[in-house]
């Protein structure tokens, strides 16, 4: 690919284009035994979630993803997003939405794709869009390694990289996509969005199934349909919002947008939306800012 395909760090709301190449290795044993010293010079009363440590080379740095509301990090080159992978021409401004998920049996580490169509790999060179993994987990993005370590006090990691325990999930839908087998028995309630935009005005409607893969909104091509697309504008981040179904719980979440998303005069990165009745985020902060409008039941 010609070098001017790459992408200047943190230039906003620019096409993103990924080398197809094949990235440096990227040594995952030693950086899951690099980041498991890191942590355990830390105190042992962390509150529960996942601690990432992201490494390149000699580089490194790290972030812990509690059980409340900070409890996710979007990766990629922007420099909006709050684990940066910085001065890759593998990896998308912004490329994966990772999630600390609290469960009776304990945190478990959900990993999306943002359609990149590049993924990202496990140690056993496998590749993937859409995981969740209990236990310590580590996989390359571009030339990074990411380990993400379960925290808290009884959480404990083995000296060796032990094998990945993950549960495949499919990406994120389109609007209107066929659902596959695996996911299309959930199917049940429809719930409307409406995005609406100085006196423009699409609505689709959104299936369960769908809530449940997960549904991008923004600018790009791969977001949804042609209807809603053409009420997005400038300040839309090309991936601005995802929302998803996590349990009984629905969320929109903030994917490190360059303008934000606001409920009133509030940004916010994550927002719980009723099951029953309807919301309305503004995606952007300018006067002709999208209004999404959420109608459930």
């Amino acid at each position: 690919m010609d070098p001017s395909a790459r992408v200047a760090e943190g230039a906003p709301n620019l096409p993103t284009r990924i080398h197809s190449g094949v990235a440096a290795p990227v040594d995952l044993g030693h950086a899951y035994g690099f980041a498991r010293g890191l942590v355990g010079l830390e105190a042992d009363a962390r509150p529960a979630g996942h601690r990432l440590v992201w490494v390149r080379g000699a580089a490194y740095a790290s972030t812990l993803l509690d059980a409340g509301e900070s409890s996710f990090a979007i990766l990629g080159r922007h420099t909006s997003c709050s684990v940066q992978l910085a001065d890759d021409p593998h990896v998308a401004l912004r490329h994966l939405l990772v999630r600390s998920l609290a469960l009776p049996s304990g945190s478990v580490l959900a990993i999306t794709d943002l359609h990149t169509d590049a993924g990202f790999r496990l140690a056993d060179g496998s590749r993937h869009t859409s995981v969740l993994a209990e236990g310590p987990v580590v996989f390359s993005v571009g030339e990074y390694a990411v380990v993400a370590l379960p925290a808290g006090r009884d959480s404990a990691c083995p000296g060796e990289l032990p094998p990945p325990r993950i549960t495949t999930m499919p990406m994120p839908a389109f609007v209107g996509d066929a659902m596959p087998p695996s996911v299309s028995r959930l199917a049940g309630g429809t719930y409307a969005l409406t995005l609406a935009r100085d006196g423009h005005e699409a609505t689709v409607s959104i299936t369960e199934d769908e809530l449940v893969r997960g549904v991008l909104i923004g600018r790009s091509e791969k977001c949804h349909s042609e209807r809603l697309r053409r009420v997005t504008e400038s300040g839309t981040s090309r991936v601005h919002v995802l929302v998803v179904r996590e349990g009984s719980a629905i969320h929109a979440y903030d994917l490190a947008s360059t303008q934000g998303t606001y409920i009133g005069a509030s940004r916010v990165r994550r927002a719980r939306l009723p099951a029953q009745g309807s919301a309305m985020l503004i995606l952007g902060h300018t006067p002709s800012a999208v209004r999404l409008a959420w109608r459930a039941g």
